[in-house]
Formats: C-alpha cells, structure tokens, sequence
C-alpha cells in the first residue's frame, strides 16, 4: 500500500511563463518560457482543494499579465491565504494593482536589482531599464513593505558596499542577498559563480553594515519538498525553483489524479542530509554547499550521498 504524501501547506507559486527581461545568471531554463499557462481560476480551486496556506509569489514577472495577477490576489483576500512576498523586477507597477498590495497586512515586495549602477545592471539584468526600477519608491509611498534582492556573483559582488547605501536613500526595508547558483540559464555563465574567498570577503562586508536589515546571510537548512515546494503555472510540482531546471525531478502534477508521480525522488529528497558542516557554518545563503539542487547539478549522484 502506496504512503500518503500530503501536499505541502506553503509554495511558491511562479504564476507565469512570461519575463520581459532575459537575466544570464537567471536559473530557469528557457523551456520554461516556451510552456503554456493553466487557467488561474482552475489552479485557484486545486490551491483551495489541497489547502494551503502560504504562498510567494514569482514569475516571470508577476506583474506583466495584469489579469491573472489581480484574480489570484482576489483569491489570496478571499480564501485568507497568508501572502508572504511578490517577487519582481519592478517594471510594471499599476496604481490598481498598488491598490490591491495594499489590502495586504503583511506582504513584502522583492524587487530584483543586483547592482548599483546602470553599468553592471546593464550586464547582471541584461537590460537598461536601472532607472525605471528605482519605481521602488511608488511601493514605499503606499506603505507597503519593499527589499531589494541582490543575486551576489563576480559581476556584480564588489558593488554590494554600494547597493546597501542605495538601498538605505531609497528607504527600503531590507536586503535579500543570495549567491548565484549556476543552473538554468545560469548554466551557461559559470565563471560568474563566487569563489571562497569572495564569498568570505561579502560575509565581513555585510556583518559590518548597520542601519539596514539583510536578510538570508545567516538562514540555514533547505525546505524543499517538505516543507514547501514550487508550483508553475501548469500544474507541475517541483522541490523548489532550482530543481526547475531539471525536468526528472519534476514530482508531479496538481492536475493529476495523485498530485505526486515520482516518488523515488520526493524520498530521496526528503531524507537527504545536508551536512553537518554546513550547518554549522556563518555562510549558508552565499555558499551554496548546503543547497540540495547545488548539490544534485555538481555532483551528479542524484542526492544518494
């Protein structure tokens, strides 16, 4: 008799196929801007079906289909679904979506900027757009809590000192800093990843700063496909965002009958140990040896380590 694997209460939903940017370290495979969407109002009832009760939303770009966006805030204030965070690059911010934002007691943007001046945004983002992002401002206006996500690599890392002190003029409520993991489309920059000794150098960097909250330097463990697990905007289920990039470790589909097909996997996965030595070390967020994708792409043994 096959176990019940109950569906996780929190995901991170990337409600999008669509981006309007076209990021090289970005670690979703370009397949995943070639798949077609599920109607949001079909997914919104599996959502209700299975219960859950926390999201965070990505993309994409969660904003660039305005429609599909405002019917699933609707069914977060509705279905009193606890809206953890919007992640963005902040091109397109309405005044009726601003509007909706708002209804949220405890909602946070995350708007990816990755750079401090339009030079480097030029490489890290592809794209010229740095001014238009500092819009930053419009969610701060409507008092809704924003932070700034700075992806950490060999473009950009030496322009973190310089991200915190714009981050500070803009009044933001914190930074969200990660190392770059090479996958997806990452994958074909390799040679951006940080080396020990980068890493070690943003650790004292960050540790010395003041006046401004940085989150995910110290956080530790990985809840991926037990705790929470990612759900694309066509059903499909996978461990986390990283494990995108891999179509075998997709764990199913919540439009099956049984919402997971790979069992063998989600086990795997599940009762994989991160070690212990990465536990205990000051530098889990920026290195990413603690990290089960890191993990399952560099050392090609499908998590049986």
């Amino acid at each position: 008799m096959k176990k019940e694997i109950s569906f996780p209460k929190r995901i991170k939903f990337f409600i999008n196929f669509k981006c309007n940017f076209n990021c090289p370290y970005c670690y979703l495979p370009e397949s995943f801007f070639k798949r077609k969407e599920k109607n949001i109002e079909r997914v919104c009832k599996k959502l209700c079906e299975y219960k859950v009760q926390e999201v965070e939303i990505l993309g994409g770009e969660p904003f660039l289909n305005k429609e599909r966006i405002k019917y699933f805030l609707n069914f977060c204030i509705v279905s009193k679904i606890y809206l953890q965070s919007i992640s963005t690059n902040g091109q397109f911010i309405e005044k009726e979506i601003l509007e909706l934002l708002k209804k949220f007691n405890d909602l946070t943007i995350q708007v990816s900027l990755d750079a401090a001046t339009l030079k480097t945004y030029k490489i890290v983002r592809n794209s010229s757009c740095f001014a238009r992002v500092i819009n930053i401002r419009l969610f701060k206006e409507n008092k809704i809590r924003t932070v700034l996500s700075f992806v950490a690599n060999k473009k950009n890392w030496k322009e973190l000192k310089n991200f915190i002190i714009l981050a500070k003029k803009l009044k933001v409520d914190g930074i969200s800093l990660g190392g770059f993991i090479p996958v997806g489309r990452g994958g074909r920059v390799k040679s951006w990843e940080l080396d020990m000794k980068e890493i070690i150098q943003i650790y004292y960097l960050v540790k010395k700063q003041n006046g401004i909250k940085i989150f995910g330097i110290e956080e530790k463990g990985c809840p991926a496909g037990k705790e929470e697990v990612a759900l694309l905007p066509n059903g499909d289920v996978f461990p986390c965002g990283l494990f995108i990039a891999f179509p075998e470790t997709k764990l199913g589909n919540i439009f099956q009958k049984e919402w997971i097909s790979n069992r063998e996997f989600y086990f795997k996965l599940i009762n994989f140990k991160i070690p212990s030595k990465c536990l205990k070390c000051p530098l889990p967020s920026l290195c990413p040896s603690g990290c089960k994708t890191f993990i399952y792409s560099y050392e090609k043994r499908k998590l049986s380590i």
